[in-house]
């Protein structure tokens, strides 16, 4: 839970969803490649995946909702196979593919 929710908030479960995140390569400063880990790293890789995601859906069909595709990764995450806690991987590892076909026969549903 966030920790500026507890002990009164809505206790909402974080994080959301996990991916790649560590020892990720990308650009050194000076040239090359460094080892990359981290949110600034792991954000990217969602933003990508929703970018993706959202090309597969014809132009005039696209609902830019947040909330859309907030619970279109959740419902294709993948639980992590260790001993993980809900509080330590949200909904499960990201799965671009589990998305994609949850995309495909995508209803509204409250969450």
């Amino acid at each position: 839970m966030t920790t500026w929710e507890l002990p009164e908030g809505y206790g909402r479960i974080k994080p959301d969803i996990v991916t790649y995140g560590s020892q990720i390569f990308g650009p050194s400063l000076y040239g090359g490649c460094r080892s990359l880990s981290g949110t600034s790293v792991a954000a990217p890789v969602i933003t990508g995946a929703i970018a993706i995601l959202l090309s597969s859906i014809p132009e005039r069909e696209r609902r830019r909702n947040p909330a859309m595709i907030k619970q279109i990764l959740l419902e294709g995450a993948k639980k992590l196979e260790t001993n993980a806690s809900m509080f330590e991987q949200g909904a499960g590892k990201l799965d671009l593919s589990a998305s994609f076909y949850y995309l495909q026969k995508y209803t509204p549903k409250i969450t």
